[in-house]
């Protein structure tokens, strides 16, 4: 295992995403643009924040609950994305490489997550 929550793959993509976010998040504009972007930023922070927590709480089945946690916040983030798209709050190439980042955070996470499964399986976490 890492030596620390930082050495992880997908906290490292996860805590990139939260810059992208608040990059986004700054330049969202019309009706209700400052609570979409607190709620895009929450969402985004909450990625990283829950794969340190489980991290911290150690590699048991808890972590795995917190692994899925960050997979859904993940979720909100990038339907978050399309939805300021769609409401016109910002352009669709504005967000194209935070989806994508997003995406990528996702699947690390989720790639984790069946390790984690797979060892306690095991009986090696």
């Amino acid at each position: 295992m890492p030596g620390d929550f930082t050495d992880l793959l997908a906290w490292q993509e996860a805590s990139a995403l939260v810059a992208d976010v608040q990059e986004i998040a700054s330049r969202l504009k019309g009706i209700g643009a400052t609570d979409a972007a607190a709620q895009l930023i929450s969402a985004a922070e909450s990625i990283s924040a829950n794969i340190a927590e489980g991290y911290g709480r150690g590699f048991g089945r808890d972590y795995c609950r917190f692994l899925r946690i960050a997979i859904g916040s993940a979720t909100e983030v990038e339907n978050r994305l399309h939805i300021a798209v769609t409401g016109r709050r910002i352009a669709a190439r504005d967000v194209e490489k935070a989806i994508k980042r997003t995406r990528r955070a996702r699947a690390l996470t989720t790639g984790f997550l069946g390790w984690l499964e797979r060892e306690l399986k095991k009986g090696k976490a």
